[in-house]
This record gives structure tokens, sequence and C-alpha cells, in this order.
């Protein structure tokens, strides 16, 4: 799953390409190879044999299906109509997301297939609704506003990066050279698509 979300800028891509006619620079299809490639050792721990033996299951479309709404998402941004604030549109797109949830929800609720709230799973969701949902998602509106959502989308696909490097600290996970080699191709795929063309430029 984690393979197919690195597909987001990707996808962001093909859509912003027939939409607007929006094309990629040199530089940024380049810094996006390095980084998918980095992503590729990070998570498959730099084995060829992780890679064959890949499955794929009914939950993989559903996640493929999930980087294709946010990458329409993250465009959506980019035409939102200038009438709207930044933080108004934000709040509309968690009024519409909320109704499908509701629905699940109460769902879930008739058919009994829900989990008891306890102080531990609270707490998590408290979190998880703040920090990652909440937080994150204005931050993200924030970016693409700023640098816009090819480049953002580039900068998406660090997340393995960081989920292992946190992963390390807070979980006592040993450190692999594959995991090293991939955060630096990461790392350098995200500088050179972000300033490859600033100094293409001075030159």
């Amino acid at each position: 799953m984690s393979l197919l979300a690195t597909l987001s800028p990707i996808i962001m891509a093909i859509i912003s390409r027939i939409l607007w006619k929006t094309k990629l620079t040199i530089n940024q299809k380049f810094g996006l190879f390095i980084v998918i490639i980095g992503v590729v050792i990070l998570i498959t721990k730099g084995s060829i044999e992780v890679l064959t033996k890949l499955k794929f299951a009914i939950g993989d479309l559903y996640m493929l299906f999930a980087v294709v709404l946010f990458a329409v998402y993250t465009l959506a941004i980019r035409i939102r109509p200038k009438e709207i604030s930044q933080s108004a549109f934000f709040y509309l797109m968690v009024a519409i997301g909320l109704i499908p949830l509701i629905i699940a929800m109460i769902f879930a609720y008739k058919t009994n297939n829900y989990h008891k709230l306890t102080m531990q799973s609270a707490l998590i969701l408290v979190y998880v609704g703040v920090f990652p949902s909440a937080l994150g998602f204005i931050l993200w509106n924030m970016a693409i506003a700023k640098i816009g959502a090819i480049k953002a989308g580039i900068i998406y696909d660090s997340i393995p990066f960081f989920s292992s490097l946190e992963a390390v600290i807070l979980l006592n996970e040993n450190l692999l050279i594959s995991q090293v080699i991939g955060g630096i191709l990461i790392l350098i795929g995200i500088i050179y698509s972000t300033l490859g063309d600033k100094i293409k430029l001075k030159k």
C-alpha cells in the first residue's frame, strides 16, 4: 500500500496535464524518479525478493482509489474560488467528508460491527483527529497555496522516510543501510525537483 501511495504525485501530474496542460519540468521528472526509487528501496529494505513476492488484494484497489481521490482533492484546491477563503474551503471539505463517515458509522452501529470506546482508543482518536487530520491538512493546503500541487505532491512521497525515522527514534527499531540509502535518495530527489529549476534560471 505504501508503494501505491507514491503514485500520488504521478496521478496529480497526469490530471493536471489533461485539465490544465501543465507539464512537469525535466528537473521535476528526474527528482520524482529519484524519490520513487528511494521509496521503493526504503519500503522493500533493498530486497528485490520483496518486490517479486508482492501480491495485490482488494485492499490495494481501495488504496489506489484513495490515492486518486487525494490527488483530485489536492488539485481542487487550485481551482478554489477566490471568494472562498482557504480556511472556509477546508471546513467545507471537512463537512462534505463527514457525510459518508456518519453513514458508515451508523451502518457499523446497526450491524453491531463496532468496537467499544476505551480511554486508550479515545486518546488515539483525539491525536489522529487533531494532528494528522486537522493540522496536517491545514498545513498541506498552505503548502499547495505556496508551492503548487505538483511540488507538494513530490514532497508528499517523503512520508515513508519520516515514518521509518520515527520508528527508529520512538520504537527503537533497527536502522538498516537500505533505509539510510532510501532516505538519502528521497531527500536528494525532493531537493533536486524543488531547487533544480531555480538554479537553472540563475545560470
